[in-house]
């Protein structure tokens, strides 16, 4: 039964995602996309276009990462420069981007699948096909924005977790090399044991004389990445929305959306492992995968919206966590089933800012900003209150 409501759930969403592409690129792009409220480039897939204009700009003896006239809107490469060896490794040309688009597409669709056989409920497995097909996600495929590629090494991470230890830190590695944020995964190291703890620590060394020596490339990426209020999570974002309506303190600002970000996640955190002291008879079932994709997810969240302001594609990487809330919604603790039923609603109305500014104006984009921030707090307290912090960590996925 489950084989095959997994193999029901795969057959719709590459049906979904391939029939939007299908009718954006055989119809008109602009069009299609705005019926889902996103804001839209043309030519197609944007985002790509960055990647694929590299070889025009180093043509003509620019660095991408300073001057990218091959991107049509003059964008620099705000990725480590391992994107620019690739480009110049596959030759790659503008004409390319629709071909690298609709692969990244194929990418996308795996990993939501992916994530699908770790939604054991009907009820969670229909969560996570419309939030796979939410705006926000949406415009990662519209971009064609390489985070797809991202949340497919993340997912093959989660799915080799305890089962092949080489394999899975071997792609949350590749993760931290291709785009640096999903860094924050090695938060897990604490809670591994034996030959999981040494292959993860070597791979979390690695990654960090990495970044060691791409440190000036930090810099440029911060320095290329724009700061927005629409379409967009963090303090950075909401600062900027701010300092847009109103005559505010930016630095004061700042430091009290910071403080707000961090007094969420330590309130959540604080009031799952309370919940848990309050419940010691509870023996909760949950140490597998669907615990450390959730915790993935929301690591990645709550780090990237903390440091800084990021495209609401970057959203996508919250479908890591419906599975497992997805569970806990199901459990007979009221607690704990109204905190993981009201968390997906969160996560969903999170990835609704095009919808809800449409409709609703003012209001409707800060309910959506209203919803990331209580995210924020939601899912440490659901992880740490599902979590059981000992040695079955390691051993989750066996």
């Amino acid at each position: 039964m489950l084989a095959r409501d997994n193999f029901v759930f795969s057959l719709l969403v590459c049906a979904a995602v391939f029939s939007i592409l299908g009718a954006a690129l055989a119809t008109d792009w602009q069009t299609v996309w705005r019926f889902f409220t996103l804001p839209t480039l043309v030519p197609a897939f944007g985002d790509m276009r960055t990647i694929t204009g590299i070889n025009f700009s180093l043509a003509y003896g620019f660095d991408p990462m300073l001057d990218n006239p091959g991107d049509p809107w003059g964008r620099a490469v705000n990725y480590p420069r391992i994107w620019i060896d690739f480009a110049q490794l596959l030759k790659l040309r503008s004409d390319d981007a629709v071909l690298l688009g609709m692969l990244f597409a194929a990418i996308y669709a795996a990993a939501v699948c992916g994530i699908g056989t770790l939604a054991r409920s009907h009820a969670g497995k229909a969560v996570l096909f419309v939030a796979s097909l939410s705006p926000a996600c949406l415009l990662g495929l519209e971009r064609a924005n390489n985070d797809l590629a991202i949340l497919a090494l993340v997912v093959a991470f989660v799915a080799a977790y305890g089962r092949a230890p080489l394999l899975a830190w071997a792609c949350l590695a590749a993760a931290c090399v291709l785009k640096v944020f999903p860094v924050v995964l090695f938060a897990l190291l604490p809670f591994l044991r034996g030959r999981q703890l040494a292959i993860a620590t070597a791979a979390a060394l690695g990654v960090a004389l990495y970044l060691v020596g791409i440190r000036d490339q930090l810099a440029l990426i911060a320095a290329n990445t724009p700061i927005s209020a629409g379409w967009s999570y963090g303090t950075e974002s909401f600062v900027y929305f701010l300092n847009g309506q109103y005559e505010i303190d930016i630095d004061r600002a700042a430091q009290v959306a910071y403080a707000a970000w961090i007094g969420l996640a330590v309130a959540g955190a604080s009031a799952g492992a309370l919940w848990r002291i309050n419940t010691l008879g509870l023996r909760p079932a949950f140490v597998s995968r669907d615990l450390v994709a959730c915790a993935g997810g929301g690591l990645i969240y709550v780090a990237t919206g903390l440091l800084g302001s990021n495209w609401d594609y970057r959203l996508m990487f919250l479908l890591l966590t419906v599975p497992l809330l997805a569970r806990l919604a199901q459990r007979n603790e009221r607690v704990l089933s109204f905190a993981a039923t009201a968390a997906m609603a969160l996560v969903v109305v999170a990835m609704l800012q095009g919808p809800l500014g449409l409709w609703f104006g003012i209001d409707g984009y800060l309910a959506n900003v209203a919803a990331k921030f209580l995210l924020v707090g939601f899912l440490p307290g659901l992880v740490v209150a599902a979590a059981r912090f000992d040695r079955s960590w390691a051993a989750a996925g066996s």
